[in-house]
């Protein structure tokens, strides 16, 4: 179960907020077997917060829907040529504890 908690700004402001979006369902081949990773990419929106609640998620799930599949097999595709570059190849997708550093990480405002 997953829970998030806004509070929402002076009138007039608008957030940043960033996503981490799950699109298995969006890829076309299917992972292999055993798999149990996440399959994740982080995109950003903005949203004018004193709208309300309703309007901040239908402004957040338009996004979502509209962020493009090749965006996303880009984000694959990086990370592949980075887990190569280590060493790592594939194994992350087939086997082992599944563990890996962060890849990037942000912190403060933007």
């Amino acid at each position: 179960m997953s829970s998030a908690t806004f509070h929402f700004p002076t009138p007039g402001v608008r957030a940043l907020l960033t996503l981490a979006l799950d699109f298995r369902k969006r890829m076309y081949a299917p992972l292999p077997w055993g798999y149990y990773d996440s399959v994740v990419h982080f995109t950003r929106v903005r949203a004018d917060l004193d709208v309300g609640l309703p309007a901040v998620a239908a402004a957040l799930d338009h996004h979502v829907a509209g962020v493009p599949e090749d965006e996303l097999w880009r984000a694959v595709e990086w990370l592949d040529a980075r887990q190569q570059q280590e060493g790592g190849g594939a194994q992350a997708a087939s086997g082992g504890d599944g563990w890996r550093p962060p890849v990037w990480v942000a912190a403060g405002k933007p």
